[in-house]
């Protein structure tokens, strides 16, 4: 089926990603945008699109110009309950390095109905890159390695509650997926 989302005064630098978000198949889509008319913003808002409709499953704003979103989202499963988790950085869209106490955040947000956020890091420095998600050294915790204009941090997160002790099943861990490649892998069942 063929479908379109269109909002105004919405608009975006990020790509989508499709994921598992309201817990049937087809697979189903996040997308990151920013309200107002470009350059100008005056908050953001994240929505998530049923694969086979387009139907809006959930939202989420950020209010206020000072947040806004020119990264794209990346997904995972974290607590294995079929419904994928986001991540995402909210920025300043008048970022300038030199400014003091200018900082960003990374936001991850529930797969579950309300979409709360269940990690919120406010990092120094602007920063509007994609991060990468995965277990770059096989220690079974996650790795998140973000780009501010100061520095690379390379982050290593160890989260409660995540299906019984086991790694969480990274679906969309960089831009545009696997190697650039926009696919979708969908993850071995769990033993």
């Amino acid at each position: 089926m063929v479908w379109r989302f269109w909002e105004r005064p919405y608009w975006t630098y990020a790509s989508p990603v499709v994921g598992e978000f309201d817990g049937k198949p087809p697979l189903d889509v996040v997308a990151a945008l920013n309200r107002g008319t470009f350059p100008g913003r005056t908050g953001s808002r994240v929505v998530w699109l049923a694969g086979d409709s387009g139907r809006l499953i959930a939202e989420r704003v950020f209010e206020g110009p000072s947040r806004s979103i020119s990264s794209s989202p990346l997904v995972l499963d974290l607590d294995g309950d079929g419904r994928d988790e986001t991540l995402l950085v909210l920025s300043n869209p008048l970022s300038d390095a030199r400014v003091a106490g200018e900082s960003h955040r990374l936001v991850l947000l529930d797969g579950g109905s309300e979409r709360t956020e269940i990690l919120g890091l406010e990092l120094p420095g602007p920063s509007i890159a994609t991060p990468r998600l995965a277990d770059l050294d096989g220690d079974g915790r996650l790795d998140i390695v973000h780009d501010t204009h100061h520095e690379v941090l390379r982050l290593s997160l160890t989260l409660e509650g995540s299906a019984a002790g086991l790694p969480p099943h990274v679906r969309c861990g960089e831009l545009r997926g696997p190697n650039g490649s926009g696919v979708y892998r969908v993850p071995a069942a769990r033993p």
